[in-house]
């Protein structure tokens, strides 16, 4: 037996070279997973398991108008940070911040800038927040319907993620 726990071999079809069709017995699959080492099934579930379809944003920068709370955490500059703040997405690819932060433990209120983002229609996308050699540098992922943002900085030596939520929907 190749795999513990199966009497048979794994029964899936394919119909007309359409992934979409494909028939997988759930029983058998679920059996088949719960006996593979953990590194393998992480490889197989993908190939075997059709496609989610990719959530998109067609839209793109207007997906994000509108004000949200921003919360950010991490650490930054060799000290941890944490900041709270609104930021108001223009639609058009620009942003305003405003808001507190601590940085590693030293707070600083009425902080406030500015940056440019784009959303992709895949709903990912990137932002810049300030210019210069001072920027700082970030891809998110935004909800279909632009709700919330999730964040990440991907400047070298920073390690920061935030969550943005919509203070109110847009007309």
């Amino acid at each position: 037996m190749l795999f513990p726990g199966l009497s048979r071999p794994l029964s899936i079809t394919l119909e007309h070279r359409d992934i979409s069709r494909v028939r997988i017995n759930m029983n058998q699959f679920a059996r088949l997973y719960r006996s593979l080492p953990p590194a393998f099934a992480m490889v197989l579930l993908p190939i075997v398991l059709p496609a989610q379809q990719t959530p998109q944003c067609p839209l793109q920068n207007i997906t994000a108008r509108g004000a949200y709370v921003l919360v950010a955490s991490g650490f930054s500059g060799g000290g941890p940070f944490a900041a709270v703040g609104i930021a108001v997405y223009d639609g058009a690819g620009g942003f305003q911040l405003s808001g507190t932060g601590s940085f590693n433990g030293t707070i600083a209120k009425g902080l406030s800038g500015s940056g440019t983002y784009t959303v992709n229609r895949d709903c990912t996308g990137s932002q810049t927040f300030g210019s210069g050699s001072t920027a700082a540098h970030y891809d998110f992922v935004i909800t279909r319907d632009g709700r919330q943002i999730t964040y990440i900085q991907t400047d070298n030596g920073a390690t920061v993620t935030a969550v943005a939520s919509r203070m109110n929907s847009f007309d």
